[in-house]
């Protein structure tokens, strides 16, 4: 539904009161082909390799199947090649294919919004087990983003998703989602921290406290429904980093 929409912006229109309204994106049919995007595409490969190596039986081989089946992706994309990757996705599975192992393969500053959009299938498969859920989505990044904001985007909606199915309120979600968050350092909560990658807000730096903060800002701003969405627009950014785009994901369900 929404490869038709993936790079089309909403505008600022009149109502019929002349006031000035943010216009809607709506999908009204699915294109005749089912074409879906690259972000979709890498949803499947990790569900793959869930499938055919559950992390909880051996994570490493678990990534192996991941990076394996995103190589594949690069030549030969399911669903076709409609679709636009991030350059540190591609950077980093052209090195998989190139026979880098998939914790060197990973960009150290690669702070794009894939590793979110890929991770919900893992809150799927382990939707009984939420804390598990954000460690394997926080291990799903590692081998395109090396990076703790992206690291952490990835665990995040994946404990979001798995507890949305639980049953788990939003509200409560997201606190222990932020608490797992803010355990960054703890091997056994976020997997391969990337410990030579200077703790810090600069752009080469990750910064688990911007990640945290910037996240649970936008919680608050969609459940007290006092910043429209324009207002929100402006202060988080459109990027297409991950931390603005899993904060997005959470305005809107909190709202």
């Amino acid at each position: 539904m929404g490869h038709p929409r993936e790079f089309a912006n909403s505008k600022l229109v009149l109502n019929d009161l002349g006031v000035k309204v943010w216009s809607p994106l709506v999908i009204e049919d699915l294109l005749p082909n089912n074409t879906f995007t690259d972000d979709t595409q890498m949803f499947c490969c990790i569900g793959e390799a869930l499938l055919s190596n559950p992390p909880h039986i051996d994570e490493n081989q678990f990534m192996e199947a991941v990076s394996r089946n995103f190589v594949v992706w690069r030549d030969n994309p399911l669903g076709g090649s409609h679709r636009a990757p991030g350059g540190s996705c591609m950077a980093g599975v052209r090195k998989l294919g190139a026979g880098v192992p998939w914790l060197e393969s990973g960009g150290l500053n690669a702070k794009g919004d894939g590793t979110a959009m890929r991770s919900g299938v893992v809150g799927a498969y382990y939707w009984q087990q939420p804390d598990y859920a954000f460690r394997i989505g926080c291990l799903t990044a590692v081998n395109t983003h090396y990076n703790l904001e992206p690291i952490l985007g990835a665990g995040i909606v994946s404990y979001l998703v798995a507890a949305s199915i639980k049953g788990i309120e939003f509200s409560t979600a997201m606190g222990c989602a932020l608490k797992l968050a803010s355990e960054f350092d703890d091997l056994t909560v976020v997997p391969h921290y990337p410990q030579q990658i200077r703790l810090g807000p600069g752009e080469a730096d990750q910064s688990p406290w911007y990640a945290i903060g910037h996240i649970a800002a936008a919680f608050c701003f969609g459940i007290g429904k006092r910043v429209n969405i324009g207002a929100f627009n402006k202060w988080n950014g459109d990027d297409f980093a991950v931390i603005p785009a899993v904060a997005a994901a959470v305005f809107f369900n909190a709202r």
